[in-house]
């Protein structure tokens, strides 16, 4: 009998900037699945963006970053099923990144995530 199979192995490293898609969300964080079914990581509330007041809509059950530095300026919430950049900051174990830096986060806030 000849069994044949092929396999993918996803091994990011740590500083590789990667897109994904949210998963889910709580007021711990962020679950994003990365380039396959079953490979996911987390972005810890504290690692969220800043400068700002992030926190978690229970109504809509989404978080929220709110800038700090333009009054006025509309929240910006972090989305089911929508794709998302970070940077990989733990990859021994459980995977866990961060979106706090330029460049990063929700790819539909703004021109610099296309």
């Amino acid at each position: 009998m000849l069994v044949s199979f092929d396999c993918i192995l996803v091994r990011p490293k740590e500083g590789q900037i990667v897109k994904g898609t949210v998963v889910s969300q709580s007021e711990l964080g962020l679950e994003v699945r990365l380039c396959a079914e079953h490979v996911t990581c987390t972005v810890p509330g504290k690692d969220l963006h800043e400068p700002a007041r992030s926190r978690f809509d229970e109504k809509k059950e989404q978080l929220v970053w709110m800038p700090d530095s333009a009054e006025g300026q509309p929240c910006l919430y972090y989305e089911n099923d929508r794709p998302i950049k970070v940077r990989m900051t733990k990859t021994d174990g459980v995977l866990e990144a961060t979106c706090n830096e330029d460049g990063l986060g929700m790819v539909g806030w703004g021109n610099w995530n296309t």
